[in-house]
């Protein structure tokens, strides 16, 4: 039909709407819908939501000092952040009121076709609603929106018509006209935004109701950009009830006709842009007066044009980090306008709606070369966000001043003056007699000057406790310190250290290091003497840290930036200080710091030639004080005051000297130690810095570590506080700080190996033993160092060797030989095998030859494979035996601090599938137990945690152990996870069939994959389970063995079924789950069928199985006819065997399911509810489906539906439409069981679902 010129011989009378503005109609509908007061206070974190639509409404609101700022605007500034909403924008709010009016009044019933025209935002809006609540969608969308907004839509299912950008609303080819005609040809309701009541009525008794609580009714001036005018009107229209004397200011782009009068849609005075001009700024302005849009209840139209638009949104992503869209930059663009014009002023309030996010424009105005080959220049466009005034300037706001940055001899200059200045004269040799005297900073370590600053400066007792989360932040500013303090047991354990050592983890500040403290501290500290005011250059030599917690302060308080950096610091700490708006000078790192071509030396140039000011981090007392009154004061709260000694390295010493002071005055008897590397003049005494037994390397060596250590002795560190310095290699730091992510998964920075490498040095070289407790603390992360001493080929081409430090990860006791720590020179082994002694690569160099070897009884003994006869007497004592008592209720809570990823295990939530259910014709409630929430991503987390905790019991096994397992994968991430935290070796045997992305998982967690045949039956001697018999005897290892280990249904006996219990008050009927141990149905089976009276337990397993009773059921599938032995692709559940955790008897139904129906019903639980599930659970569902339908359950039964794992797993599987294709699994027939109703059960032949 889009292609087809209407024919109304044809077609019959199509009417096009007719649109006049605020109608008596409208009105009426208005007043009419009202639904009574409003509910204050936003929904509750913990509160469990139904669907994405309760994610609507109750955006921030955000004070925008900074933006003001760099504008030069006295007045307060406000953001209302609708792109916080579900959908991305402010139309989620219509798009759920309209269909809910329209579902109210009988208009439109589940499963009709909504049509309708749209600049994008309202159609996703609609389609997530439609996607929710069950209607089929069609949107008309004129061709300049853009292709993210198509995308996003598509993926909600609906279906997408372009029409001409160029067409009049009303044109026989307008999206408006297409929609009329589609409507009346297809039987489709078009909802139309353009007149709908409830398009105001959102604003009016949503939006506005929460401006008036966030701004305490008191504003003054409320600006909105005008599209269909539903917001402005709906907004306005309560505002002005609620708020005496408020102004209304609505936004219109040139193009357009809405503002009023209409002469101000006239030609642009700069641009030449009117009436039909094609503008670039997508969902405002229209070329017809809505009838939503009530002109009656604007005080104040602005026009604006696109290049200020793009301008704008640029300056308020750069300078408020809010990712909004392009047209928030009219918005914003417009409100400026309108600011400057009347000249309002401090004491005023000036509201901005920001209606959407940048989401959609990526590939448009947030894309440079989108916006040069649109006629944006970006080199202007950029001087607006760097050069206050200069936006103004470029777009002729009325009556501002031309801003020149200030003086420099007789010349008057801009900052990009300054930035060719200094560019300039880096590479030009320092000349007196051009430039003046000009003298390098001495630096003589602590002296009279800092310590009277140190004492003067001091503010007074310290606030604890931290800032709560429900706090609004101003800034970034109020995002740095109270950082959070880990306890380090793995680690520990790996390096064989018996006292407690915990991390105090700096990274966690806003800038990602703990020099935010102090560049945040020492520009606080300038602005109350005076020293700087906004809009003065502050230029800082730094290695990089220091300088973005300086950019990061600058760019919000508006001070412009240079940073002078030596060439060996990290290209990511330079991309983030530009980020942040700085002009970067590298210098020379071999340069000694008083060189003329040193940082320190031209940051003293620089300063004299640009009227700039050096903060000097290296002799500021703002820079220990920030760790006196701050870091310090955290670690001893944190710690209660209980500690023995804290680690820090020495960079200019401001931290090490800052904490220690205070942490000497507040805890008896603590010692300080001071790391150093090789290389730096820092320890002390000065024979330390000698040349390093192990690497030669010593004073003037260049290391590579970055961030610490220094050629002189800056004046903030205090040496008399430091009681013990340690100096380190390169090599042990980087391999230290590759053991610290591995063994804690604390992403922290080089110069934090360094530092936990110099404690460890300490610890055992002063047999520092249990009952102490060791802070070290980490100081910035790994986001600087990705391309350094996190990538390994840098490593390798550095000298590094990958495969040693690997090896000190892997294997206990072989950092320490490796680099020679003192008082730890035991060769650490592995355990024996016969009379040999062997390291574990000496294990698993065994344990892939064996899988190639034939089974020779003759020379490995014999090896019994185990048997498998379903739950039997030895299980059914341990399970009994084992039982821990009753269950502790309530889950975790949020502010509890976790000592590893085990503590989050358990406690998933449930989810009420109400979409998939109406979907599916279910009358019956249907609630999924989400167990992919669990921290390794499936149920199988819980009997991995809890099968290693009931060896250890036992004694079984202990620390270092062998661990070596058949599964399937998921119980294999458990174990792994498990293992690598309480130091295990893992050796993971499975079949060909699963997922590289699970075999991924387990390489990193540390396991060595054995991959056996997908084929061989279970106790073929090529067999996954038999091939780990083998390996358990020869390597003297330990198979837990989940088939037949009572912790696997008690698991879910003690922990599943509680919460389940728990989670539906004890109100269930029946539930459903997948078999593959039998461990999970079994457990879960027992315990609810104690606690909740007639249950019934229905099991699911997959044709190709036998796990199903009777037997009979095992037979061919009558659509596939797949049955016993034949391959299927859902993995984790069924068997060829009878595990013996699985105990039949507790279960009360089976149902058979086949591969293509299960990976159809997996989609459809992604695509109706959201839930990004692995394939097994798409059989589970699959069959919960069919049990339903073949029972009649209907209406007032309740099932619960356990959903295993996640999507993770499969990614490159069933999740991936060219794997499915190519298995054979028709994406054109899945997409239509998700897109209509009744067709799942049709193609599937679900039995008892009349076919619709």
């Amino acid at each position: 039909m889009k292609d087809t010129p209407y024919n109304p011989a044809v077609e019959g009378e199509v009417k096009c709407p007719d649109y006049v503005g605020w109608d008596a109609a409208v009105d009426t509908d208005f007043h009419k819908l009202q639904t009574g007061p409003w509910k204050k206070g936003g929904r509750p974190y913990e509160q469990i939501c139904d669907s994405a639509l309760d994610l609507v409404g109750f955006t921030p609101m955000v004070r925008m000092s900074r933006l003001a700022k760099h504008l030069e605007v006295d007045c307060e500034i406000l953001g209302k952040c609708e792109f916080f909403n579900a959908g991305g924008s402010v139309k989620d709010r219509i798009g759920k009121r309209m269909i809910e009016e329209a579902e109210k009044s009988g208009r439109i019933k589940k499963g009709d076709i909504l049509i309708e025209p749209t600049s994008g935002n309202t159609g996703i809006g609609l389609c997530m609603a439609a996607a929710i609540k069950g209607y089929r969608m069609i949107i008309c969308l004129p061709m300049k929106m853009s292709g993210e907004k198509v995308n996003t839509m598509k993926t909600l299912g609906a279906e997408i018509i372009r029409t001409p950008t160029e067409a009049a609303w009303n044109a026989l080819d307008s999206h408006i006209y297409l929609s009329a005609r589609l409507a009346k040809e297809l039987n489709g309701h078009v909802l139309d935004q353009y007149k709908n009541a409830g398009n105001p009525l959102a604003h009016y008794e949503g939006t506005a109701e929460e401006i008036i609580e966030q701004t305490g009714g008191k504003l003054d001036y409320m600006v909105m950009s005008a599209g269909t005018g539903g917001t402005v009107t709906g907004c306005a229209l309560k505002l002005k009830e609620k708020i005496p004397g408020i102004k209304i200011v609505a936004v219109d782009p040139y193009g357009s006709i809405l503002a009023a009068p209409d002469s101000m849609n006239d030609k642009s005075v700069r641009t030449g842009a009117g009436v039909g001009t094609q503008y670039q700024v997508e969902g405002i302005g229209y070329d017809f007066i809505p009838t939503v849009i009530d002109k009656r209840a604007i005080d104040y139209w602005v026009k604006t044009d696109d290049d200020e638009s793009f301008a704008m949104g640029r300056n308020l992503i750069r300078h408020e980090g809010l990712l909004i869209g392009g047209s928030c930059g009219a918005t914003m663009a417009g409100a400026f306008r309108f600011i400057k014009e009347n000249k309002i002023g401090a004491g005023k309030r000036v509201a901005i709606l920001f209606a959407d996010s940048s989401r959609n424009y990526m590939s448009k105005n947030m894309d440079d070369s989108w916006m040069e080959a649109n006629g944006f220049s970006m080199k202007e466009i950029n001087r607006t966000c760097n050069e206050k005034g200069y936006y103004a300037k470029l777009y002729k706001v009325a009556w501002l001043r031309e801003r020149l940055w200030g003086s420099v001899g007789s010349r008057l200059r801009r900052f990009s003056d300054y930035i060719e200045i200094a560019r300039k004269m880096k590479d030009t040799p320092y000349n007196p007699a051009v430039e003046g005297e000009v003298k390098c900073p001495d630096y003589v370590g602590w002296d009279a000057a800092v310590d009277a600053d140190f004492h003067k400066l001091q503010t007074g007792p310290w606030k604890k406790g931290g800032r709560p989360y429900e706090q609004i932040c101003d800034s970034a500013l109020d995002l740095v310190g109270f950082t959070p303090m880990v306890r380090m047991s793995r680690l520990a354990k790996h390096l064989e250290v018996d006292c407690e050592i915990l991390g105090k983890c700096e990274f966690f500040n806003a800038g990602g290091s703990v020099k935010d403290r102090i560049g945040k501290r020492m520009i606080e500290e300038a602005e109350k003497s005076g020293r700087i005011k906004k809009g003065d250059i502050l230029i800082e030599p730094t290695s990089g840290n220091t300088g973005i917690g300086l950019c990061m302060a600058a760019a919000i308080k508006g001070y412009r930036m240079i940073i002078c950096l030596p060439m060996k610091m990290s290209g990511e700490k330079v991309n983030t200080m530009k980020t942040l708006g700085a002009e970067i000078i590298r210098t020379p790192t071999e340069a000694a710091w008083n060189a003329l071509d040193s940082h320190i030396y031209l940051s003293a140039r620089l300063a004299k030639e640009l009227n700039g000011h050096v903060l000097d981090q290296y002799k500021n007392a703002g820079n220990p004080l920030a760790h006196y009154e701050g870091t310090a004061e955290e670690i001893i709260e944190q710690t209660g005051g209980k500690l023995d000694y804290m680690v820090m390295s020495a960079g200019t010493g401001g931290t090490v000297t800052g904490c220690a002071l205070k942490l000497k005055e507040k805890i008896p008897g603590i010692k300080i130690v001071a790391v150093d590397p090789y290389g730096s003049i820092l320890a002390a005494p000065d024979s330390m810095n000698d040349k390093s037994v192990r690497t030669g390397a010593g004073v003037g060596t260049q290391y590579q570590v970055e961030g610490i250590g220094y050629d002189f002795i800056p004046t903030v560190i205090d040496k008399r506080a430091i009681d013990y310095w340690v100096k380190t290699d390169d090599d042990e730091s980087f391999a230290m700080g590759r053991n610290l992510i591995r063994h804690e998964g604390l992403l922290i920075g080089g110069s934090c190996g360094a530092t936990m490498a110099g404690a460890f040095r300490f610890i055992k070289e002063n047999k520092i033993g249990a009952g102490k407790r060791v802070a070290i603390l980490f100081a910035d992360s790994s986001r600087n160092y990705m391309s350094k001493n996190m990538d390994d080929s840098w490593m390798e081409a550095n000298g590094f060797s990958m495969k040693e430090i690997n090896r000190t990860c892997n294997e206990k006791g072989y950092y320490a030989k490796l680099y020679k720590v003192a008082g730890m020179l035991r060769e650490r082994l592995w355990g024996s095998v016969g009379s040999r002694l062997r390291r574990f690569s000496d294990y698993i160099e065994i344990a892939r030859k064996m899988k190639d070897t034939p089974y020779n009884p003759a020379v490995e003994g014999e090896v019994k494979c185990p048997d498998y006869v379903g739950w039997d007497a030895a299980v059914d004592a341990d399970f009994h035996k084992l039982q821990t008592g009753p269950w502790k209720k309530g889950g975790r809570p949020y502010e509890q601090i976790c000592d590893s990823a085990l503590d989050l295990v358990g406690f998933t939530p449930m989810v009420r599938m109400s979409r998939l259910a109406k979907h599916l014709e279910v009358d019956c409630e249907i609630l999924g137990k989400c167990e992919f929430f669990n921290a390794g991503g499936s149920v199988k987390d819980r009997i991995g945690k809890r099968m290693i905790e009931e060896a250890e019991k036992s004694g079984r096994i202990k620390k270092g152990d062998i661990l070596i397992e058949p599964t399937s994968g998921n119980t294999g991430i458990g174990l792994c996870m498990a293992a690598a935290i309480k130091g295990y070796r893992m050796i993971i045997c499975l079949p060909m069939k699963m997922s590289g992305e699970k075999v991924n998982t387990m390489k990193t967690l540390g396991a060595e994959i054995i991959r056996t045949p997908t084929e061989a039956a279970w106790n073929a001697l090529d067999s996954h389970i038999y091939l780990s018999a083998r390996l358990a005897k020869e390597l003297n290892g330990h198979v837990l063995d989940q088939y037949k280990n009572a912790g696997n249904p008690l698991a879910h006996y003690e922990g599943t079924a509680e919460e389940i219990i728990e989670q539906t008050g004890g109100k269930l009927d029946y539930m459903v789950m997948s078999a593959g141990t039998g461990g999970t149905v079994t457990g879960c089976a027992l315990k609810l069928k104690e606690k909740i009276p007639g249950i019934k337990i229905v099991a699911v397993d997959p044709y190709g199985s036998i796990l199903a009773a009777p037997d009979s059921m095992n037979d061919k599938s009558v659509r596939t006819g797949a049955g016993v032995g034949t391959q299927y692709q859902v993995e984790g559940i069924g068997y060829d065997f009878i595990p013996t955790v699985i105990d039949k008897r507790a279960i009360d139904y089976w149902v058979k399911t086949d591969d293509d129906e299960s990976f159809a019903m997996g989609r459809n639980l992604i695509r109706h509810e959201g839930l990004l599930i692995g394939g097994s659970c798409g059989a589970t569902m699959a069959g919960a489906f069919r049990f339903i339908k073949e029972n009649k359950i209907g209406a007032g039964k309740r099932v619960a539906i356990l959903f295993a794992d996640s999507s993770r797993n499969y990614m490159s599987k069933n999740m991936d439409d060219s794997w499915m294709e190519a298995n054979g699994f028709s994406m054109k027939e899945i997409n239509r069981t998700c897109n209509e109703k009744g067709y799942y059960a049709k193609l599937y032949k679900v039995a008892g679902m009349c076919l619709r």
